[in-house]
């Protein structure tokens, strides 16, 4: 069945006689609607984004679920009850004027042979960590970003969590974020030890809403994560006129933002770090994978010392390169670092 929407939190499909609607959430729930559009005898995938003809889920059989109704709008869902999931994001849709057409399993997606020559040059390397091939992946994603460092790590989650890091968020700040993200978002932040303070979103792009955040600074606000939704950038210059005017840092979520621009300047170089994710839904993929990018050479030196237990240098800095075992632990540091393998494939 090639009629599927596939997230990060569960999948959305027809049966094969296209007579029933299936939503099976990855938490073990799962929920079946007859495919009938109610206004129209017509397949309901051709009008799941348009609000004339949405689709209502009667969501009543789950024990748990207080608001017996969810709503589903092609690009996200609502749903009342946080054990069905985060919103269905990362939607695998591509739109033909009011027409929609699903594509096959992420398995089934061409790979070239361009990355699988470089895997297995990698694995006949011997040098299976990070390395040369990351360094290269690296420099080619500045490159092309625009940004003067660019440091690769295991996942988006844990380029937040160093940038967070970084740029000073600790014990007791708080840190600006919108409702509309993955829950990763919130995360890193409880992570360096600050609270998340969630700021609504516009209605047009489901980004955060610029004319509520003042009202949200406290003075334990140290920082404001705007999340750029499905790739449409938010409103980068009035963030900017408000971070500055209070003194706070900016950290990019671009978790969706592989190549978005604003105002003809890539996402990736407008604030203090910016981060992406190279999952296996995202634009660029390296099955898991992220990065950092900074014009900041202070925030740069910081998280690639933290990526790798705070060690002075990494295993081919040390051994690669220098054929010197020895290293300093000069900070505290985590086991977050991508390797050749991942690299090969960027």
């Amino acid at each position: 069945n090639d009629k599927v929407i596939i997230s990060e939190s569960g999948i959305m499909q027809l049966t094969k006689d296209e007579k029933y609607l299936e939503l099976i959430l990855y938490n073990g729930h799962s929920y079946i609607d007859i495919a009938e559009n109610k206004r129209k005898k017509e397949n309901p995938y051709r009008t799941t984004h348009f609000k004339e003809d949405l689709i209502r889920f009667d969501l009543s059989s789950f024990s748990t679920i207080n608001n017996s109704e969810a709503l589903y709008k092609g690009h996200y869902a609502m749903l009342s009850n946080q054990q069905l999931a985060t919103a269905i994001d990362s939607l695998t849709i591509k739109y033909e004027e009011r027409k929609i057409t699903f594509t096959k399993n992420i398995t089934d997606k061409y790979t070239a042979n361009l990355e699988v020559d470089s895997v297995i040059e990698t694995m006949q390397s011997g040098w299976l960590t990070m390395g040369p091939k990351t360094i290269q992946f690296e420099n080619k994603f500045k490159e092309n970003i625009g940004s003067q460092y660019a440091i690769s790590v295991n996942s988006a989650t844990s380029a937040l969590h160093l940038a967070l890091n970084a740029v000073g968020v600790g014990n007791g700040d708080e840190v600006i974020i919108p409702t509309n993200t993955f829950i990763a978002t919130a995360e890193a932040v409880v992570y360096s030890g600050a609270k998340p303070i969630l700021c609504d979103v516009e209605e047009n792009y489901h980004n955060i809403d610029i004319n509520l955040i003042e009202q949200l600074i406290t003075p334990r606000t140290k920082a404001i994560i705007p999340v750029h939704f499905g790739g449409n950038p938010c409103d980068m210059d009035e963030i900017k006129k408000i971070a500055n005017h209070f003194n706070l840092k900016i950290i990019e979520d671009a978790a969706h933002a592989l190549p978005s621009s604003y105002k003809n300047k890539k996402i990736g170089t407008l604030s203090d770090a910016v981060c992406f994710s190279f999952y296996a839904t995202k634009t660029l993929t390296t099955g898991e994978g992220g990065m950092v990018t900074t014009n900041n050479s202070k925030i740069a030196e910081k998280i690639k010392i933290q990526r790798l237990h705070g060690i002075s240098g990494d295993a081919w800095e040390r051994y690669g390169q220098n054929n010197d075992w020895y290293y300093e632990v000069v900070d505290l540091g985590y086991k977050y670092n991508t390797t050749d393998i991942q690299a090969s494939i960027g």
